[in-house]
């Protein structure tokens, strides 16, 4: 639900036009917007309308501000190429960005490449009583230097970039499936192996959208013949659980191809701050293959499954969950051991945190080497209806007043649930 409420959020506002007759609509062909200042005249005696292809990222600009217009205009840009079927996007009266009064202007930024169209009336649907000139132009971001995989940035260990922005990258990823779903607007980093394990992340104070990372070994000349070592779309963040972290064993001699990007395809930018760092301690890729890990709430419970493709000398899987700042042990899940087939695993949280709860699995060899794979965050709604057994503080203390206590503080319910709370 937080995705899809945040799409909501960054997709562009789609509204309904204040009503407009088509009677009179007249197509007056295309324009192509430049960064130079353009005009067309449109006619009296109907209302105009002209179409364009527009780039997502881009920025376009609608204006009558000329001096030469007398006439009280009202614009509508639409999606589609007709404005009698297509989406309203954005529209104008009065005092737009551009000038002040009856003479209507706008400024759009294109979230998704297409066709659209905009509409040059009188107020408030009124063919256009005297000919007007119609302004345009269009800005589009600069491209970030690393946009495509070929230009990968390289770098050395530790390290941490400076304040990056987003805007301006296309969609630049291989097309084979992620078990992070889609990516978009991104951009490439390369890093070589030195066999240890290495940690990248988007966790920063400066990072401020939704990010996703995911490590590619291969060729970027073959980009969608590239293998997907790991991703992360959500990690456990103090700043903000929107960013990314992936760990991996980084072979010696290997070239790995970081890509940080928003975590779903489409327009989705803005700043962030990637951190890779080594542990230093030697490492080797363990024997298996993650298809997936997920949970979901189940009444008062949280179900947790995951799935592995092949597995060699595999011992156990340790659940591990996200606790005051650390993560602890939560539940240990014997392992098949050798083999080729598919195997599915599940175990449960009883006693999940109301709001947000954060999962990893650690994957233990018999040999006692282990892997750690990207957390996963599973939300909890609140509870309602439920008898309160007792409130109390960080050490423990019940709190006989809360209306005068601040601070953190914690409920427990009937049913063995805590939520946590601040105050």
């Amino acid at each position: 639900m937080r995705k899809l409420l945040l799409l909501l959020i960054l997709v562009p506002t789609l509204v309904k036009a204040q009503f407009c007759s088509t009677t009179a609509l007249v197509n007056m062909g295309v324009i192509t917007p430049t960064t130079t200042w353009q005009n067309v005249t449109g006619a009296a005696s109907a209302k105009r309308y002209w179409t364009f292809n527009a780039t997502a990222g881009c920025t376009y600009n609608f204006s009558t501000c000329n001096s030469v217009n007398t006439n009280d205009t009202y614009l509508r840009l639409y999606s589609g190429t007709n404005p009698t079927t297509a989406i309203l996007q954005t529209l104008n009266d009065d005092n737009g960005p551009w000038c002040s009064g009856t003479k209507a202007s706008l400024n759009w930024t294109c979230g998704t490449t297409g066709a659209y169209s905009i509409l040059l009336t009188n107020y408030s649907c009124a063919n256009i009583s005297t000919s007007t000139i119609l302004s345009y132009r269009v800005t589009c971001p600069t491209v970030p230097p690393n946009n495509n995989c070929i230009n990968a940035i390289p770098i050395t260990l530790p390290y941490i970039s400076p304040v990056t922005s987003n805007v301006g990258s296309t969609d630049d990823v291989p097309t084979s499936t992620s078990s992070c779903g889609s990516q978009g607007s991104n951009v490439w980093y390369s890093v070589v192996g030195n066999n240890t394990t290495y940690t990248a992340t988007t966790c920063n104070a400066s990072t401020n959208f939704d990010t996703e990372i995911r490590v590619y070994t291969g060729t970027c000349s073959s980009l969608n013949s590239m293998v997907e070592v790991v991703c992360n779309d959500d990690a456990a963040c103090s700043f903000n659980s929107l960013h990314s972290t992936v760990s991996w064993c980084a072979l010696s001699g290997t070239t790995y191809y970081i890509s940080v990007g928003y975590f779903a395809s489409g327009v989705g930018t803005g700043n962030f701050v990637l951190n890779v760092s080594s542990n230093g301690s030697a490492c080797s890729t363990l024997p298996i293959e993650l298809l997936w890990f997920k949970g979901y709430p189940q009444g008062d419970i949280v179900e947790l499954k995951w799935a592995t493709a092949t597995e060699i000398n595999n011992d156990y899987f340790m659940v591990q969950k996200f606790v005051e700042n650390e993560w602890v042990d939560m539940t240990r899940v014997e392992g098949v051991g050798t083999t080729n087939f598919t195997s599915y695993y599940e175990t449960q949280d009883t006693r999940p945190t109301i709001g947000y709860n954060y999962y990893r699995l650690k994957q233990v060899d018999h040999d006692g080497q282990y892997e750690i794979f990207a957390p996963i965050v599973i939300y909890m709604p609140p509870i309602e209806n439920r008898k309160i057994l007792m409130v109390y503080d960080l050490l423990g203390r019940q709190i006989e007043n809360l209306d005068t206590f601040t601070g953190v503080f914690f409920i427990l319910y009937e049913d063995g649930r805590i939520e946590k709370k601040i105050k």
